[in-house]
């Protein structure tokens, strides 16, 4: 998603049995280089547990966002 000068990526995502085989970094390098190479800011949400993954791979933290659910159940009793 682009918007304002950033390009923000959500669930990025690699199957536990490829991790810790660079295929992250090597994602997050390019989308930083593309984003780079047209002005914009590369944006990336993660999961807490993820945060030193982030920070070893040279990324700051900008914000901290809190995301919300509704179970099925609950679903139809909306407004």
């Amino acid at each position: 998603h682009i918007t304002d000068g950033l390009m923000g990526i959500y669930n990025l995502c690699i199957d536990e049995p490829l991790r810790s085989r660079g295929y992250g970094r090597a994602a997050v390098s390019s989308l930083a280089h593309w984003a780079g190479e047209r002005g914009l800011a590369l944006g990336l949400q993660c999961e807490v547990n993820l945060v030193e993954w982030y920070e070893r791979s040279q990324l700051n933290a900008l914000a901290n966002v809190d995301v919300w659910t509704i179970s099925q159940k609950n679903r139809a009793n909306i407004g």
